[in-house]
């Protein structure tokens, strides 16, 4: 790994900097998440028949990270985007949303830091540009390369006013996503093309300690509607979102993205080792869990695993884990989704009938709803035009939903 941040910010971070790093107590450090190279990737141990986030390493090489980037910019540079800012000054927020370039909201991003961040979340930048077919089939076929066996994604039938769209994601050094899980209850994917990117997770527990929703409870979440469909019709997801933090206190004895940078170049070996440390280190990138209960705290911190995502990387997400990244370093990563038939797709459409049925009074009783054959087949067996037949009755039934 010669040339670790890419082509768009290397030269950027690898600038003169003078800083030392100062020793600490033995420091609390997290679990971490599997981490397995492509071909060692086995679909039924680490996606079908499992429900924890694995790293899939080796997805792109770095000559094609730097082909994906550089046509991303080549054909995006000018394209406006929305670039957010987060001001933290004596525990306080502040977020405001610059209408810029995505060429100027890179520049925009190397000054980023943890009290002064910048994040760019670029839904939708890939749809419909001709001209972007061959970037978005070099992206597409990466992400898929581990599920080549599992069938099609149905994501690729929905009606397009349905359809999740890729996400591209640009965050500076200091930089926090929210902290959530999913809408549509999907099976998340990130491929990263630059840089690096924290994730810590939160486990949901087993069904008998209460699942997900004692997770949701915990974190006193909240929802937020992600798709409608048509105009005015029924909402078809929600994901669920909490105020807490994973990263809300960060040490004077991190690392800056600039020492990273300079490592990079020097001494690689290091920059990985401190990477990782970092970010399984909760006294160094400090949890922010003020507003919850001291038994919800404990709970959540119980269930807490990490890793660190590289360029090349592609992070596969299941419905259920709550999650939140984190910026040591500037980073570029497309976000993406899949539904899978054997695995995903009973999960994504009870989540789709559920958040349209349950109007007012309607909590509990939106499968009485549902007409039959939507729901409780063997997916895994349907061939294409059962799909096609299935998804098509779903799209009637919930355009009737108001």
């Amino acid at each position: 790994m010669t040339r670790p941040q890419g082509i768009l910010f290397y030269s950027a971070l690898c600038l003169p900097h003078a800083g030392a790093l100062s020793s600490s107590a033995p420091p609390l450090l997290l679990p971490s998440i599997p981490r397995v190279p492509l071909h060692s990737f086995d679909l039924h141990r680490h996606y079908l028949n499992s429900e924890s986030p694995v790293i899939v390493s080796g997805v792109l090489s770095e000559d094609s990270c730097d082909e994906a980037a550089g046509m991303l910019m080549e054909m995006f540079a000018d394209v406006e985007v929305d670039l957010q800012r987060t001001v933290t000054r004596s525990s306080k927020k502040t977020t405001e949303i610059y209408r810029t370039s995505l060429g100027a909201a890179v520049d925009g991003v190397m000054d980023s830091c943890h009290d002064d961040a910048r994040f760019c979340f670029c839904e939708g930048l890939l749809d419909g540009l001709p001209s972007a077919r061959d970037l978005c089939g070099l992206l597409r076929d990466a992400r898929e390369l581990p599920f080549v066996e599992a069938g099609r994604d149905w994501f690729g039938s929905f009606p397009p006013l349905a359809r999740p769209s890729d996400c591209v994601v640009l965050a500076g050094a200091g930089a926090r996503s929210t902290f959530h899980r999913d809408p549509y209850e999907w099976t998340g994917t990130s491929l990263c093309l630059e840089g690096s990117k924290v994730w810590r997770f939160v486990a949901p527990p087993p069904r008998s300690g209460g699942g997900v929703g004692a997770v949701d409870s915990w974190l006193r979440s909240y929802r937020l509607p992600s798709a409608a469909w048509e105009d005015g019709g029924a909402t078809l997801s929600a994901g669920w979102q909490s105020d807490a933090s994973l990263y809300g206190i960060r040490s004077s004895v991190v690392p800056s993205a600039r020492d990273f940078g300079e490592w990079g170049e020097d001494d690689p070996e290091r920059r990985l080792a401190e990477l990782e440390r970092v970010a399984a280190n909760v006294e160094d990138l400090a949890l922010d869990f003020r507003g919850l209960d001291g038994p919800a705290r404990q709970s959540v911190v119980d269930g807490i695993h990490c890793a660190v995502q590289y360029a090349g990387d592609l992070m596969i997400i299941p419905a259920h884990w709550w999650h939140q990244t984190y910026g040591l370093e500037p980073s570029l990563a497309v976000a993406s989704q899949r539904c899978g038939g054997e695995r995903d797709a009973e999960r994504v459409l009870r989540h789709m009938l559920e958040t349209a049925l349950n109007g007012e009074g309607q909590e509990g009783r939106w499968q009485e709803q549902v007409p039959t054959g939507i729901l409780g087949s063997d997916f895994s067996l349907f061939n294409e035009d059962e799909v096609e037949n299935l998804l098509r009755s779903l799209f009637v039934f919930l355009g009737k939903v108001n």
